[in-house]
């Protein structure tokens, strides 16, 4: 392999990598979706919101209810 080969090897490669990758991150890229969206696809009842510290938390509670 002449020195020339090794040098264009050297610079193709990382540029392929940058390549790939960037075609990835593209490909999976997804806008963000509005809150309110989410809460009705993955949140539906018995679940329940309250507020700690200024941000929603959401709880479920499927335990019987007389139960101590």
């Amino acid at each position: 392999m002449t020195r020339r080969a090794r040098l264009r090897l050297w610079l193709l490669v990382p540029v392929a990598v940058l390549l790939v990758l960037s075609g990835l991150l593209i490909y999976a890229w997804q806008p963000d979706r509005p809150v309110d969206d989410l809460k009705a696809r993955w949140a539906p009842p018995p679940s329940q919101w309250m507020s700690v510290d200024g941000m929603q938390v959401h709880w479920r509670d499927e335990g019987r209810r007389d139960d101590p």
